[in-house]
């Protein structure tokens, strides 16, 4: 090396020094780790302006912005690579005269997806579009639920149709089950979701939306949800992470890349999360 290069390499480790306080500056960011932070931010973002409508108490917003800030940047740094663009979504859905109003993917848990329609249709139209959404938005992901609103309606509210297909290892490939109307409570099967004799049952929700049914269990201190579409004695089991909550029993749905999470209050009732912030309130099921 000769005495040019020595001379500009001490200048570049001095300036280094005089600018971070060390001989070496600390490793650049990643393109893929400065979007987290910025997706982090963001959420974090959000949560200060659901507090600022009163969706969120003051008393909890510090944790809040913890936890969504942190699930958007684990989301954003392990992003679903095949979950389609909502340019794509676009395009398939205006063939079928439809319009995406929200869709979650949690790849191994499930697939729902709630969309307007642009007019009442017959039964075959909605197996037509589900069975695209099965191919397009939820590839690879299932179950899937699907609610079906006309233009007007609110998307918290009792769907127009719902549509549900739920594989098992008796029919990995099922037809999906249509139902037009709002659709009721599914009654309890005899003996209802299985729990066992060492479970303790935290409470059972049924969205009266889709049926879709909720169960939370604590079991040797740990605590798993169980919910199931169709049928309530084959559930299916999630862990959760209990997490400090001043608003009620806060629950962590683990491996969920949208960052869900439940929220049970002092009532009984759940209110649904995910790092966007609230989806929807389910009164607690009667015992």
């Amino acid at each position: 090396m000769g005495v040019t290069a020595i001379v500009l390499a001490g200048i570049a480790l001095l300036a280094t020094y005089f600018l971070t306080g060390r001989f070496h500056a600390a490793p650049a960011k990643s393109q893929l780790e400065m979007a987290a932070e910025r997706a982090r931010e963001e959420a974090i973002s959000r949560v200060r302006a659901e507090t600022n409508a009163g969706k969120i108490s003051a008393d909890d917003e510090v944790s809040q912005e913890e936890i969504q800030g942190e699930l958007a940047y684990r989301e954003a740094l392990h992003a679903d690579v095949t979950r389609p663009t909502d340019e794509q979504i676009t395009a398939w859905s205006s063939a079928l005269h439809y319009k995406m109003l929200r869709l979650t993917r949690q790849p191994e848990l499930n697939c729902a997806e709630s969309v307007e329609l642009e007019k009442a249709v017959e039964k075959p139209q909605l197996e037509a579009i589900a069975k695209a959404v099965l191919t397009h938005e939820c590839v690879n992901v299932t179950p899937i639920i699907l609610n079906f609103y006309l233009p007007g309606m609110q998307e918290d509210g009792p769907a127009w149709a719902s549509a549900q297909y739920e594989p098992s290892e008796k029919d990995p490939n099922p037809q999906f089950t249509i139902k037009i109307g709002a659709t009721e409570a599914e009654p309890t099967a005899k003996g209802g979701t299985a729990q066992k004799s060492d479970e303790v049952v935290v409470g059972t929700w049924i969205d009266r939306s889709d049926g879709f049914r909720t169960t939370i269990v604590k079991r040797d201190g740990r605590y798993y949800e169980d919910f199931s579409v169709q049928d309530p004695t084959h559930p299916v089991r999630n862990a959760l992470e209990a997490l400090p909550s001043r608003d009620g029993e806060k629950f962590l749905v683990k491996g969920s890349g949208t960052g869900e999470y439940y929220i049970v209050t002092a009532d009984g009732t759940l209110k649904e999360y995910d790092h966007q912030g609230y989806i929807k309130t389910i009164p607690r099921s009667p015992q």
